[in-house]
Formats: C-alpha cells, sequence, structure tokens
C-alpha cells in the first residue's frame, strides 16, 4: 500500500476523531447516538488490511463503509491478495546473509537478556554464546522460507481471513522445520564454523508418551515420562496430537501439568484417546538454556515476521 493512501486513511479517521469529541457532548437520541457508533467503527477498522490498489479505491471503499458496513463486508472482506513470493525470499535471503554482530545488537536487534551482557572477549573477538544467537536467528529465518513456501503451494491468490489464518498459526508451526533448515544453511555455507559447533537439534518428546490419564469433567491427559521439576521452563516449540483419522486433538500448544502418584508431570490435552503417535510430534528444545535462547529471540522473530508482514503482504508500508 502506497505512502498516499496510507496518508488519505489517517487524514479521513482524524476527521471522524473530531466529529468524537463533538458527538460525545450532545449525544440526545438513538439517531446521533447511531451516528456515533459508525464514526467509532470507523476509526477502529484496519482499512489497510485491506490491499487498495489505488486513492480512487480507497475512498469509493471508505465512502461505501460510512454508508453500510454490511456492504463493504461483503466487496472488501473478500478481497483477493496476490503475493510475490520470491520478493519475500530474496529479503529472508538477505537477512540471513546479513546477520552480524555490532555492538550490543545482533542482527540488528537488541536481544532480551543476551544483548545487555558482556558479548566481547579482552581481544575484542566476540563470545562463543553469541554465535548461538547468530546462529538460531539464521535457521529461523530459513525456518519462515519453508512455511511461505508451504502457502504459496496452498494457492495463487488468498482472502485477508486465509492470510489472517496464516500469520496467526505461524508461531506454532515454525520450529517444525528447525532440524532440517540447519542442514540447509551448514549445506549452502551460510553457516560459519563456531556457528555450526553451537548448534544442538531440536528433540521429539512424543517417545515420552507414558500413559493417557483423565480427570474428572476434564479432558484428557497424555502424560509424558516428563516430571516438571527440572523440566519448568521447558514448552513445546512445535506440538500437533492426531488421532487414527490424522485429525488434531491436541486441545492447546502448550503442556499441561497434573499430579499422578504425588509427582507432577507435563502432559498434553487431548479431546480423544484415539492418538496416533506415528503422526504426532511433540518438539522441544534438548536443554533449558536452549529454551532460554528461543524464549529470547521471540521479540526478535515476531519483528521479522510483521515486516514481511506489513512489507510484502498487506504493504501498508511504503518500501
Amino acid at each position: 500500500m502506497s505512502q498516499k493512501i496510507i496518508e488519505y486513511i489517517n487524514k479521513e479517521k482524524a476527521t471522524s476523531s473530531f466529529k468524537i469529541s463533538v458527538l460525545k457532548n450532545r449525544v440526545s437520541n438513538s439517531i446521533s447516538s447511531d451516528f456515533l457508533q459508525n464514526e467509532v467503527d470507523f476509526v477502529e477498522y484496519d482499512f489497510e488490511s485491506i490491499n487498495f490498489s489505488d486513492i480512487e479505491e480507497c475512498r469509493k471503499a471508505l465512502n461505501l463503509f460510512r454508508k453500510s458496513k454490511d456492504l463493504f463486508d461483503q466487496r472488501y472482506r473478500n478481497k483477493k491478495f496476490k503475493i510475490d513470493f520470491e520478493e519475500i525470499y530474496n529479503f529472508i535471503f538477505k537477512e540471513i546473509e546479513e546477520i552480524t554482530v555490532d555492538g550490543n545488537t545482533i542482527g540488528g536487534y537488541f536481544i532480551p537478556n543476551i544483548s545487555n551482557r558482556n558479548m566481547y572477549n579482552k581481544d575484542s573477538s566476540i563470545r562463543s554464546f553469541v554465535y548461538k544467537i547468530t546462529m538460531k536467528q539464521k535457521i529461523l529465518l530459513n525456518c519462515l522460507i519453508k512455511c511461505f513456501k508451504n502457502l504459496e503451494e496452498y494457492n495463487s491468490e488468498y482472502t485477508f481471513e486465509e492470510l489472517d489464518y496464516f500469520f496467526s498459526t505461524l508461531k506454532f508451526n515454525i520450529y517444525r522445520y528447525y532440524n532440517n533448515s540447519f542442514l540447509i544453511l551448514r549445506k549452502v555455507g551460510s553457516l560459519s564454523d563456531l556457528e555450526i559447533k553451537k548448534y544442538k537439534p531440536l528433540e521429539d518428546a512424543s517417545c515420552l508418551f507414558e500413559k493417557t490419564a483423565s480427570l474428572e469433567k476434564e479432558n484428557y491427559f497424555a502424560v509424558l515420562d516428563m516430571p516438571h521439576s527440572g523440566y519448568e521452563k521447558i514448552s513445546p516449540l512445535y506440538l500437533m496430537i492426531r488421532n487414527g483419522n490424522g485429525s488434531q486433538i491436541n486441545i492447546s500448544h502448550k503442556f499441561k501439568v497434573i499430579l499422578q502418584k504425588d509427582v507432577y508431570y507435563k502432559a498434553v490435552e487431548v479431546s480423544s484417546t484415539n492418538i496416533d503417535w506415528s503422526k504426532s510430534e511433540i518438539i522441544i528444545a534438548s536443554t533449558r538454556r536452549e529454551m532460554e535462547d528461543f524464549i529470547n529471540l521471540k521479540s526478535w522473530l515476531k519483528n521479522k515476521i510483521e515486516t514481511i508482514k506489513d512489507n510484502f503482504i498487506f504493504r501498508r508500508k511504503q518500501k
């Protein structure tokens, strides 16, 4: 979306905000009250999520919204988005190649609990723990490529709802490609020897399944041979429990903690005891410190995803 369209939307919303400030002092009947609510809806609506082709289309759309939100939704909520995936891949490839350490930033970003540490040796060389972070950044970026390739194979055009679902579930899917992405980057020479030495593969904890338990008035729980004590910080990076038909049956993407014979264990809440473990995965970090790295990188990863979303999908920002 061009900057001119964004400025036009902001100008129209500023006008509505002024109307709201005036109307709030004089609402005396249902007509003015309804009009006030319409202006509030207008200000709160995310028009930038719609891929308007030009100012004229945007102007007509905003006028239609004011006349009939139902008609607006019928026309624009089903608007199709075309995506230049090569543009996205080129951006990510460039990001991978340009990850460097500069001062207290890694890959151009201040990493919580990492950047505030002393990242340099006395001879000004980079300390080894920093290479764990640059390595993970590169691998996670490559995981994004795999996720977008899945989206590319799904269709050639996408509704806003389809793209919204893709981005809302991205954090639940990205880590399933972690181990394979390391192999890809090592093969093409995108990882240094120091980064390769710091690599620890993610593990599949589904092999720790011990039994299925049920609590009164609750769903079922797939209990893992993983006591909560000692594994407090370990959370699933990717969790998918399927039944014999291949349908997902895990209730959430988090571990539950349940008491079994005076010991608290990690468990996965499921809607059925019909579990096909050959089709299920519970991917976790191999150590507590590895998990801490992924937690520290959450804000950086979210920033990269939002950048792609705004610049290459909904084009909310002018590149």
